[in-house]
């Protein structure tokens, strides 16, 4: 689960991972997510609510195939570990779950972000490890994991170090499987004073630069595309291109690297609120993006399609005293996964929203 990764607690964006099997936590009936199918299609701009936990649930990542969605919830232990759980893309009953079971896991903190699930099933995802309630990870890897089996997980990529023509590499954020071997992803920087010196240290994490990574070696990656600044990255297959937030802009790159372009700027709106961007998705060759804004002092959010350069609202996503946040799209662009928290209060749940064509 960035932001753009990975948030704990009021923004929980991590997703925290395992080294044992699916269904490996022990989680009370509050985490079971209640069977939200239906046998027809639904219609086009149809909102459904796909998960209902007590805790947050984030950084969702739909599957390539678009069969299912990724994403990160807190198990609700002392440690506070952040898992990781597979969902239909509908709605229904979690098909695959993740969490840390090591016999001395109650002794720290352990949580991941990124998961990506390649056609034959390999799962690609960071692991941090920290002491218990400790706000900066002492460790950390990108991990590739057979058929989802986490017994049998390999280390591809050590964080959290200096990286020639990066930096600090502190995060691969939003990896995705863009060959046999190959995942793509956007190496991160933690710059904490850049918000606060008491943020959670996966709030701050600030793009350096787009990096393609071969899976079957170790800490052998490149760098194909500057990211300065950038928090969020998806692709549109359809389009051959990734899509970029930086802040309020929206920027596109093509999948063989270069210089972003930028495509859009909330910035160079006059005349109306100040409107955050804390989400873009892309399928289909279209892209989307959340917006959130205050107006006389009620908090609103709208889900819209950048059309021509200038963002349209989706039907019925307008909302007042709530919020969408980080969103995702799946390959055809007919229907987003976005995340919607209530208030300020930081809890946040799933959504399905079916796109009007």
């Amino acid at each position: 689960m960035l932001r753009s990764c990975p948030r704990r607690h009021a923004r929980l964006a991590a997703i925290a991972l395992a080294m044992t099997a699916v269904a490996a936590c022990d989680h009370s009936d509050a985490f079971t997510t209640p069977d939200t199918r239906s046998d027809t299609p639904r219609t086009p701009g149809t909102i459904a609510q796909l998960t209902f936990n007590l805790r947050p649930d984030l950084a969702p990542i739909v599957t390539r195939d678009g069969a299912a969605v990724l994403y990160a919830f807190e198990s609700g232990e002392a440690d506070r570990d952040i898992c990781l759980a597979a969902l239909p893309v509908t709605g229904g009953t979690r098909t695959g779950e993740w969490c840390a079971a090591e016999l001395d896991e109650a002794t720290r903190a352990d949580w991941f972000a990124g998961g990506a699930l390649r056609a034959d099933g390999a799962l690609a995802y960071t692991r941090f490890g920290s002491l218990v309630f400790a706000p900066i990870p002492s460790s950390g890897a990108l991990y590739v994991a057979p058929d989802g089996d986490l017994t049998r997980t390999r280390k591809v990529v050590d964080l959290l170090r200096l990286v020639p023509g990066i930096g600090i590499l502190d995060q691969l954020v939003d990896p995705v499987w863009t060959g046999p071997e190959t995942l793509t992803a956007l190496a991160a920087t933690a710059n904490i004073a850049r918000a606060c010196n008491v943020c959670p240290w996966d709030t701050t994490l600030v793009g350096q630069a787009v990096v393609t990574i071969n899976t079957s070696g170790l800490n052998d990656l490149s760098v194909i595309g500057s990211a300065a600044g950038v928090e969020q990255l998806a692709l549109d297959a359809s389009g051959a291109r990734f899509v970029l937030r930086r802040g309020r802009e929206i920027l596109t790159m093509p999948t063989s690297g270069g210089v972003p372009t930028l495509v859009y700027d909330a910035a160079l709106e006059t005349g109306g609120p100040f409107r955050e961007i804390p989400g873009v998705a892309a399928g289909g060759g279209r892209i989307f993006a959340t917006r959130r804004w205050f107006d006389a002092d009620t908090l609103r959010s709208d889900i819209t399609i950048l059309v021509n350069g200038t963002p349209e609202r989706i039907p019925g996503t307008f909302l007042e005293r709530s919020a969408w946040g980080r969103a995702t799209a799946t390959a055809d662009g007919r229907r987003l996964i976005v995340e919607r928290s209530e208030g300020l209060t930081g809890q946040s749940d799933l959504y399905l929203v079916e796109v009007p064509q």
